[in-house]
């Protein structure tokens, strides 16, 4: 799973907006004690979780940022997403 800096950089770089923390945070669970977050994150790891709170809170925006976010954390949409390597010559 990435951090918080990752998820942001993915979103200004795969949707092209700045990304809102305030989304990746409700979604992994910040500030909740360990053992509470990998449960509540698999509730907010689902497609419903997205329509009933993203959608309403932040519209249309936040939901691209919150599938950006899912697609991220399952692996389709690497972490490291639009960074180049630095070439040594």
């Amino acid at each position: 799973m990435a951090n918080l800096r990752e998820h942001l950089r993915v979103s200004k770089r795969f949707l092209g907006i700045n990304g809102n923390p305030v989304i990746h945070r409700l979604l992994d669970g910040a500030g909740l004690p360990h053992k509470l977050r990998s449960t509540y994150h698999k509730v907010t790891h689902e497609p419903v979780y997205i329509e009933t709170m993203i959608r309403p809170l932040f519209g249309e925006k936040g939901v691209l940022e919150a599938w950006s976010h899912l697609l991220t954390d399952w692996g389709f949409i690497p972490a490291s997403y639009g960074i180049r390597k630095k070439r040594h010559i």
